[in-house]
């Protein structure tokens, strides 16, 4: 490490680039850029090859960037000394000095980017210290260690708590995710993971029910992969009834249940719903469920089904493609059973 460290040390430390690194401007355009500073593709590719044998002194500005990312590269952020933050902190103030030459406009394009990845290094170590400093307050203390962790913080600190929860038991989750519900957003982050590590069913309908997020269907499959059956289809059905964003994810997994858990009921009312008939329709016709698809010609040939639910019928016997539905279709057209004129000739094409 300390080879490393003295290597890059070095390379900060030439005046040249210290001055390019703390006071340039990064420039705009490629005219603003001297020609030694630009490289094409083949060059990047050559200079890149020789970094490493190319004495100090000689290093072009590309190579001296290169060997500068290849260095904080090897930095254990983990752990990290009073001499590595302090290479660190020069690195996270490096103005690029190598550039593309490229014909896709005026615009430049750096080839690499020393700060980001030395500012992405001293958050890790950052929140790699506040993660050991709440480990030990929750092993001396461990009421003091559950205030600290409810009470919102800054950024670095909550990405700490974050990295925390797996080692959270699931009674513990319980209590956090449980107070969090009651204090933060429902797409709190922290909240979101105490959920997964909880594994309850009564957390997971309280959030699921509301949570409008992409980690919304993480959490859905979570919860599906942690409970037993039956637990799956009260929480399906409470998704389906009251979350919209999620209903359409829900319907398809509720009608994956074995046959006894399931309500068939539920699927064949969703078939009116001009939102979610659709969805309905495919996952009844995804079961081959005889039964359902009984259910389904007594909906068409019925006189109370509304216009969507015949629709969607239809669409959930085309999605089974069984023998059953398929003659039921071809009987339909046959014998003009279908309430609807449009959804006849529709029909009649697919029977074709």
């Amino acid at each position: 490490m300390k080879r490393v460290l003295t290597g890059l040390a070095v390379l900060l430390a030439l005046p040249s680039l210290a001055t390019l690194a703390v006071n340039a401007e990064k420039p705009l355009l490629i005219s603003d850029i001297s020609s030694e500073n630009l490289y094409s593709q083949q060059q990047i590719v050559a200079q890149i090859s020789m970094a490493k044998r190319v004495s100090q002194n000689q290093l072009s500005s590309l190579q001296q960037e290169f060997l500068m990312l290849e260095q904080i590269k090897n930095l254990d952020a983990k752990n990290l000394n009073s001499q590595d933050l302090e290479v660190l902190a020069q690195a996270c103030r490096h103005q690029p000095m190598a550039y593309k030459l490229h014909d896709e406009g005026p615009l430049t394009v750096a080839i690499f980017d020393v700060a980001s990845l030395a500012k992405a290094k001293v958050e890790t170590y950052n929140i790699h210290q506040q993660y050991l400093e709440i480990s030990e307050l929750k092993q001396q203390n461990p009421s003091i260690f559950m205030q600290r962790f409810l009470v919102l913080q800054g950024a670095i600190e909550e990405k700490a708590k974050l990295k925390m929860v797996p080692q959270l038991s699931k009674a513990e989750a319980r209590d956090v995710s449980g107070q969090l519900l009651a204090t933060r957003n429902v797409a709190d982050p922290l909240l979101i993971a105490a959920t997964h590590q909880a594994q309850d069913k009564a957390l997971y309908q309280a959030v699921l029910s509301q949570l409008v997020d992409a980690k919304a269907h993480s959490l859905l499959n979570s919860a599906l992969r942690n409970l037993p059956a039956f637990e799956q289809e009260d929480l399906l059905k409470t998704v389906i009834q009251e979350n919209p964003y999620l209903a359409s994810q829900a319907l398809s997994e509720y009608a994956k249940l074995p046959g006894q858990l399931r309500h068939n009921a539920l699927l064949l009312e969703t078939l009116g719903d001009e939102t979610l008939g659709a969805a309905a329709a495919y996952a009844i016709g995804k079961t081959q469920d005889g039964e359902l698809q009984q259910q389904l010609v007594q909906l068409v040939t019925g006189k109370s089904a509304a216009r969507a639910q015949v629709a969607h019928a239809l669409l959930a016997l085309r999605v089974a493609d069984s023998d059953y539905a398929k003659r039921q279709l071809r009987q339909f057209v046959e014998n003009n059973q279908i309430p609807f004129a449009d959804m006849q000739q529709e029909v009649a094409r697919w029977v074709k």
